[in-house]
């Protein structure tokens, strides 16, 4: 049997940019906040369209540098698609 659901990591120390909302209330990523993830943590990769190499992936609170989160329960974060694990 095939699982369609993979758990998705990133491990501690991957850089990351924080998101701001641009034209048409998209997110995109932030060049100017890059942060770095505080422990491994387990991602959502979410189906937007890479930006600029960038995979878009929401990430609970806690699992990124206390400076960079935003008020809520999760953070929408960028990083590079080579840095997610699939297990």
């Amino acid at each position: 049997m095939k699982y369609e659901t993979r758990t998705r990591m990133v491990k501690k120390g991957t850089k990351c940019y924080v998101s701001e909302i641009g034209h048409y209330n998209f997110y995109y990523p932030d060049p100017d906040k890059q942060c770095k993830f505080a422990s491994d943590a387990i991602i959502n990769k979410l189906p937007w369209a890479l930006y600029q190499g960038l995979q878009a992936v929401r990430v609970a609170s806690g699992f990124i540098e206390s400076d960079c989160e935003a008020n809520g329960k999760s953070n929408i974060v960028w990083i590079s698609p080579n840095t997610i694990h699939i297990y």
